[in-house]
C-alpha cells in the first residue's frame, strides 16, 4: 500500500496548500492592496509553504517525527501539528496585509475549506490494509469526514445568508476542533513516540513518512482556518459576507 499512500499524500501535499493560495489570490485584490503587493505576497507564501514542506519532509524521512527536542517535551510531529497551526495564525495576524486579505475572505472561505478534510477517508483505507490500528482510523478518518461535512454545510449557510449560519459555523468549528484532538491523542498513544500505549507489534503508519505528512503540512493549515474562524465570529465580522470571487 505504501506506493498508494505516497501518491494519495503527495497529492493532497499540493492540493490543500494550492487552495489556500487560491483563495489568497482570489481575494487579495479586493482587499484593496496595490497591483504590486498582490504578486508578492502570493510569492512570499507559496516559498514560506514550499519551505515548510521541505522541513517537514527532511524531519519524516529522519524518522525524528516521533521523537522529542528535549527530554519529556511534546515529539516533533506535535509541534508541528499544534505549533504550526498557532503559528500561521499568528502570521496571519501579525502580518498587516496578510490580515486584511484574511479578514476579507470571511467565514465561508473559513468553512468551505475544512471540506476537504472529507479526503480523511485515507485513514479508513489503511486500517482496511492493516496499516492503521482501528482506535485511531475510525476515530480520525469518520471524524474528518465529519467535519469536512459540516465545514461545507456552514459555508452553504453562509453564501445563502441563512440565519441558522452562525450557528453552523460554531458547531462546525467544534467537530472540527474535537476531531483534531481526538486524532492527536490516539495518534500518539499508537505511534512510535513516547506517549505509545498500543500497537506495539504494528505501530501507526500515520507516525512515519507519507502519511505523517497529514499531521505534520496540512493539519495546520486546517487548526489556523478554524482560529481565523473564531477570530471571526468573536469579532462579530465576515459571518455572512458575499464573496465575489
Amino acid at each position: 500500500m505504501e506506493p498508494f499512500f505516497t501518491a494519495y499524500i503527495l497529492t493532497l501535499v499540493i492540493l490543500v496548500p494550492g487552495a489556500v493560495v487560491a483563495y489568497f489570490a482570489m481575494n487579495a485584490p479586493a482587499s484593496g492592496l496595490g497591483p504590486k503587493d498582490v504578486p508578492r505576497m502570493l510569492l512570499g507564501f507559496g516559498l514560506f509553504l514550499g519551505l515548510w514542506h521541505a522541513a517537514a519532509t527532511f524531519v519524516a524521512k529522519s524518522g525524528a517525527m516521533g521523537t522529542a527536542l528535549i527530554p519529556y517535551a511534546p515529539p516533533t510531529v506535535g509541534l508541528f501539528f499544534i505549533g504550526g497551526g498557532l503559528l500561521l495564525f499568528a502570521l496571519g495576524l501579525s502580518l498587516r496585509k496578510f490580515r486584511r486579505v484574511i479578514d476579507h475572505m470571511g467565514q465561508r472561505y473559513f468553512m468551505g475549506f475544512q471540506g476537504f478534510r472529507v479526503l480523511g477517508f485515507i485513514f479508513l483505507i489503511g486500517a482496511i490494509t492493516g496499516d492503521i490500528p482501528l482506535i485511531f482510523a475510525i476515530p480520525a478518518g469518520l471524524g474528518d469526514i465529519w467535519a469536512g461535512i459540516m465545514g461545507i454545510r456552514a459555508a452553504r449557510a453562509v453564501a445563502a445568508n441563512a440565519p441558522d449560519a452562525v450557528r453552523k459555523i460554531r458547531q462546525a468549528n467544534t467537530v472540527g476542533l474535537l476531531d483534531f484532538a481526538v486524532a492527536l491523542g490516539t495518534g500518539l498513544i499508537t505511534s512510535e513516540t513516547a506517549y505509545q500505549l498500543v500497537a506495539h507489534d504494528a505501530p501507526n503508519a500515520v507516525g512515519f513518512y507519507p502519511l505523517v505528512m497529514i499531521p505534520a503540512m496540512l493539519v495546520p493549515l486546517f487548526l489556523a482556518a478554524h482560529l481565523f474562524s473564531i477570530r471571526a465570529l468573536v469579532r462579530g465580522t465576515n459571518q455572512s459576507r458575499p464573496v465575489t470571487a
